[in-house]
């Protein structure tokens, strides 16, 4: 597994598009598509906080997210389309696998040079049709000033479901998240209205303000959705918060700096851990790697890792589970990285 790092844009400059010091995110750098199947994102998320609020900072300024709500995490990983969506009236090419508090849903979507589209979802196996035109997540190019909308509908149990999306790209400058940074970013605001009926009755009536930062080859940085109703374009008080920890894209070695072979590490998130966390390491060079947990009277609890790995950034979960599949007790752990004639070990606490 590879980090992006500022080093893309300083030593490529020409994987971005500037007009007057504009940027501008293309389809080809976009990281979504059935040519990015393995691409991964950890979040760590908060949910129903407040926040400082958007910060409309001059154009080119910093936004810092390094620090922020670990209350849970999530992850998304672009995976290949199943055959079992063939029954769509426009089939997608692939599939964003959202897991979130436990929970796994399937986006349906597609990518060509002009947008992302979004045609539908599984969310505990039921499958919610968009009809179309469908959503565009994301036009290309985008640059300040893009904005589009997009007005479709879905049925749901008799009932239909009117959607209205209103995008723009409001700013750009460069974002800081525990992944990583500063990176070169746009942020784009997003009002999004859900509303339906059922014998004339309303059942879904919702309206979101949602502000993202997202990165050329990266993706979505920061997402920020506010409260139900909302009508404060700054508003404090978010329903999710999401920032990006760590991010695994496939098909990118070639673009990737050297990794310092002084910079063997372990880094665990969050910590403290609900029920689960990330364990992170770096290799030099090819080594034999035990990665392991034990609990505080120094008995093994699982082994995660046992193998050969080469050179590289590594990335792997701990369920907060034993061997046998048993969930441990809350408390306080050890994970230990083995690795050559390197060793770190690391305490972990896990809470209710």
């Amino acid at each position: 597994m590879k980090k992006i790092s500022l080093f893309l844009v300083l030593i490529f400059p020409s994987l971005y598009s500037f007009i007057n010091a504009q940027l501008i995110i293309n389809a080809d750098h976009w990281p979504y598509g059935i040519e990015c199947i393995g691409n991964k994102w950890y979040w760590s998320v908060g949910e129903n906080g407040t926040w400082g609020g958007y910060d409309p900072n001059p154009i080119d300024s910093t936004w810092d997210f390094s620090l922020g709500p670990t209350a849970s995490y999530a992850s998304s990983e672009i995976i290949p389309i199943g055959e079992s969506l063939a029954n769509l009236s426009r089939e997608p090419s692939f599939i964003e696998e959202k897991i979130f508090d436990n929970d796994t849903t399937w986006w349906w979507e597609s990518k060509d040079s002009s947008a992302h589209y979004l045609y539908g979802f599984t969310i505990q196996g039921t499958n919610i049709y968009f009809n179309p035109p469908y959503r565009r997540l994301y036009i290309f190019p985008m640059m300040v000033g893009t904005n589009w909308n997009d007005y479709y509908s879905w049925d749901y149990a008799g009932i239909t479901i009117y959607d209205t999306i209103q995008s723009e790209i409001i700013n750009q400058g460069y974002v800081i998240v525990p992944e990583g940074g500063p990176y070169q970013c746009l942020v784009m605001r997003c009002y999004e209205s859900s509303y339906g009926e059922f014998m004339g009755v309303p059942v879904v009536d919702e309206d979101y303000i949602i502000y993202q930062w997202i990165v050329p080859d990266v993706g979505i940085c920061v997402n920020v959705q506010s409260q139900n109703k909302e009508t404060n374009p700054y508003y404090t008080t978010y329903k999710d918060f999401f920032r990006l920890d760590t991010a695994n894209f496939v098909g990118i070695d070639k673009k990737m700096p050297a990794i310092d072979p002084n910079k063997v590490y372990l880094k665990i998130r969050p910590n403290p851990a609900l029920d689960r966390c990330l364990l992170h390491f770096a290799l030099s060079e090819k080594e034999n790697v035990s990665l392991t947990i034990y609990n505080v009277a120094g008995a093994k609890v699982k082994t995660i890792v046992q193998k050969t790995l080469n050179e590289g950034t590594y990335i792997y979960e701990w369920n907060g589970r034993d061997e046998k599949g048993h969930k441990v007790l809350p408390g306080v752990y050890f994970v230990r990285l083995k690795t050559g004639d390197f060793t770190s070990v690391k305490k972990v606490i896990l809470v209710k």
